[in-house]
């Protein structure tokens, strides 16, 4: 079988069509590199989409929590306040009993050791049991108070009463018939010195109230 020859054409359309396909080709692994760099890119973006979706929740969730902190801290902030309100009619009302108190007190010439029970019997709505008046032998010392300002006598009295009265009335001509007054002793003992003290923040006056013992009779061998 002999073989026919190709014309110029027939070998230039040979040609072509191997070119066409060799470029098929070429273009074809070119495109398959390409689609592989573009999986790798798709999956690379979609972990990091998955990490900022993963961050916003998280961020989302601590605003939440955050929101609720705040939210139950107005609650008892309201609460706080609504019980605050509530108590302080109640807290007015034991300020003004214990200014009534210390009053009374002060009054009635409670001693040093003995403020506990007059405090207990006014609450309890008790009478105070009057104690007798036993005059002192003559064997005992008798006790007198001397009123003072700032250690300058102003006069000397058989009740701690009296001698109390004498120093309010000077400071209540200074300071008005409305200012609180209050009595503060040296120390836990009934014949303990005590200053009187003025206003709410017991501001002293120098006005102090002093027991001395007068003796009844002499004594030689006190002086020995």
């Amino acid at each position: 079988m002999t073989e026919t020859p190709m014309t110029p054409e027939r070998l230039a359309e040979a040609r072509a069509l191997l070119k066409t396909e060799s470029s098929i080709t070429f273009y074809s692994a070119r495109a398959k590199d390409t689609m592989l760099l573009l999986l790798a890119e798709v999956e690379r973006l979609r972990s990091e989409l998955d990490k900022a979706h993963d961050e916003l929740t998280g961020t989302c969730l601590a605003l939440w929590e955050e929101e609720q902190d705040t939210a139950r801290l107005r609650v008892a902030t309201r609460n706080a306040r609504e019980r605050a309100a509530r108590f302080r009619p109640e807290v007015k009302r034991l300020q003004g009993q214990r200014r009534f108190l210390m009053g009374q007190l002060a009054k009635r010439d409670a001693e040093s050791g003995r403020a506990d029970e007059a405090v207990r019997q006014f609450l309890a709505g008790e009478q105070p049991i009057a104690e007798a008046e036993n005059a002192p032998s003559a064997a005992e010392p008798l006790t007198v108070y001397r009123a003072s300002h700032d250690s300058i006598p102003m006069g000397l009295y058989t009740s701690r009463a009296a001698a109390r009265a004498h120093c309010e009335a000077y400071v209540r001509r200074e300071l008005g018939d409305t200012v609180f007054l209050g009595w503060v002793p040296d120390d836990d003992s009934e014949q303990a010195p005590e200053e009187l003290s003025a206003g709410h923040d017991i501001e002293p006056t120098g006005y102090v109230v002093t027991p001395l013992e007068v003796a009844a009779a002499y004594d030689g061998e006190a002086d020995e």
